[in-house]
């Protein structure tokens, strides 16, 4: 499936951290570059930028009926309860990665590989579980990057299968930072749709 508008967005709360954030889209040198100045300028830097992620996809998702969580713009588009299903598969690998490499482990995630575009074999229970999911997957890796030492383990990293090696402060930006903001473009975009068909 693809994103309806698959581009940048994010919270209206100042300071807005979402403005000018590169595109999954936008080549590995690009992605790259981006994913390291943010990293460079520290753990509190990159949890707030997770933060603002997490609060911007959660505005978009709130107060939807039954229907418009399912609803799809187009066949091969998401769904926002699929988005928050899309963004839940990668929080307990991620949990694993940030807290290994941060204490200057290798990460011992042993479950099902990242997939782009993916959704989950067996999805939540409904629309209410995939949006604790996120939250709480979130907060989970929140917790992890803001009780590590913000100097310890950066000499460490685990590749990304496009983008190359990454540290944990690294992983953190890309995939609760970049990855995510793509999806706040999309969920965006989808709450507009939604809220146009109630008039």
């Amino acid at each position: 499936m693809v994103a309806p508008g698959h581009h940048s967005g994010g919270s209206t709360a100042a300071p807005d951290l979402t403005v000018g954030v590169v595109s999954i889209y936008a080549g590995k040198e690009a992605v790259r570059a981006y994913v390291a100045t943010e990293a460079a300028k520290g753990r509190d830097h990159v949890a707030d930028l997770i933060k603002s992620d997490r609060d911007a996809i959660l505005a978009a998702s709130e107060g939807l009926s039954r229907e418009e969580t399912h609803f799809q713009p187009g066949a091969d588009q998401f769904s926002m309860t699929q988005v928050l299903e899309h963004l839940d598969l990668s929080m307990t690998r991620s949990v694993d990665r940030i807290r290994s490499l941060s204490s200057g482990a290798p990460s011992t995630y042993n479950g099902p590989a990242a997939r782009r575009g993916g959704l989950p074999d067996e999805p939540p229970e409904n629309f209410a579980a995939a949006r604790q999911i996120f939250l709480d997957g979130t907060n989970a890796v929140l917790a992890v990057i803001e009780a590590a030492d913000s100097a310890a383990g950066l000499d460490r990293t685990a590749d990304h299968g496009e983008f190359g090696p990454w540290n944990w402060l690294e992983w953190g930006v890309y995939s609760h930072h970049v990855h995510t903001n793509d999806h706040i473009g999309q969920a965006q975009a989808l709450r507009k749709e939604i809220e146009s068909r109630r008039r």
